[in-house]
């Protein structure tokens, strides 16, 4: 398996802009970062990097819905860096909702 890094961008705001399109009733939120050298042809490169759910209960409607945050980047693969497109792949969990959901 080849050593993958991400270099020239910020992992932080990347996740932060992910989490900024919060869906109506959303209970619990799960992000996977992946990469992709050619458009849409993603790698998983980060599973569960972040998730969250509401601080009460959850109703378990088990509706959900996916979101998508791109960013470009440099990708660094066995020490050869590539221009690239790094992906935050969030699920977001649908129910009755809740004030405001805490990180896990």
């Amino acid at each position: 398996m080849p050593s993958v890094g991400v270099g020239e961008i910020d992992r932080d705001a990347l996740i932060e802009s992910a989490l900024e399109g919060v869906p109506a009733r959303a209970e619990y939120y799960d992000l996977d970062i992946a990469y992709a050298l050619v458009d849409g042809d993603y790698v998983l490169l980060e599973e569960s990097a972040i998730s969250g759910r509401c601080a009460d209960s959850l109703s378990g409607s088990g509706e959900s819905v996916t979101t998508f945050t791109d960013r470009s980047a440099n990708i660094e693969i066995d020490g050869v860096e590539k221009p690239a497109s790094v992906r935050a792949i969030t699920r977001w969990g649908i129910g009755s909702g809740c004030e405001g959901l805490v990180e896990l």
